[in-house]
């Protein structure tokens, strides 16, 4: 009979599992075409304005599978340190234990002030792995502070609200022509209601002769109203889940 898999990597899975129904979510949610893309041109400039819409937001429960997602993730790692202590003390006591967290600090000081203090009951070889995968590291280790704080924040203040957002863009004037666009509002941002996201011109290419005919269309996606703007929300998870996988698991497991 196989041997049952550890905790951490238990609860990690699970994490996965509520980030693809939170995925399959998002799309049946785009599929219903809440949010739509038109080229106007505005008449007073004779720019062509891409403007979206969005006629209502991503319902309350994406924010619920976000909060479940992240709180698995956040505890797997606090199962990591947890066997890491048990491991390098033999009768680890419920007080010892109680002190026990994988410590996630965005700033060296506090790291040093409060952070060690977590790890004081593993061997300190895991310790120092531990503080090189500090978020004031940078790099990759800057996606555990977003994790810890959307986990904070949802088990301690209030949900984190998922929102529609533009993903991105095209634009073009046809072969016959080049566009001078001004970028209004970056692919990421939230939108409420509706947003104008480039406005530009056409101007004739050297030589050109024929019609041009200006084109536009958007993308949409569901991001975090508080975190970073660029991506949504599934892909921040998936990277998440990528980097505890991938870079923090592997080199504590020969203490675990």
């Amino acid at each position: 009979m196989s041997e049952p898999s550890p905790g951490y990597l238990l609860k990690l899975d699970r994490g996965v599992s509520h980030r693809d129904s939170l995925d399959e979510a998002v799309k049946r949610w785009l599929k219903r075409e809440r949010c739509s893309a038109a080229l106007e041109t505005d008449p007073q400039t004779g720019e062509h304005v891409l403007r979206v819409y969005v006629a209502e937001q991503p319902p309350i429960e994406l924010s619920l599978l976000v909060g479940d997602c992240v709180h698995n993730m956040r505890a797997a790692l606090d199962h990591i340190v947890y066997q890491l202590a048990s491991n390098f003390i033999e009768s680890l006591s419920d007080s010892q234990a109680k002190s026990v967290e994988f410590p996630i600090f965005s700033d060296a000081d506090r790291f040093a002030q409060r952070g060690l203090t977590r790890l004081k009951y593993i061997a300190p070889a895991a310790r120092s792995l531990i503080e090189e995968m500090q978020p004031y590291n940078g790099g990759d280790w800057e996606h555990l502070s977003l994790l810890h704080d959307l986990d904070r924040i949802d088990k301690h203040r209030q949900l984190n609200l998922s929102v529609a957002a533009s993903e991105g863009f095209e634009f073009d004037c046809g072969k016959e022509g080049r566009p001078e666009m001004r970028v209004l509002n970056p692919p990421g941002g939230p939108i409420e209601g509706y947003a104008d996201l480039v406005r530009f011109r056409c101007v004739p290419k050297v030589g050109s002769k024929g019609e041009m005919k200006p084109n536009a269309s958007a993308t949409f996606q569901v991001a975090l109203s508080d975190g970073p703007p660029a991506w949504s929300v599934v892909d921040q998870l998936c990277e998440i889940d990528s980097l505890i996988r991938d870079k923090v698991i592997p080199p504590l497991v020969p203490f675990l």
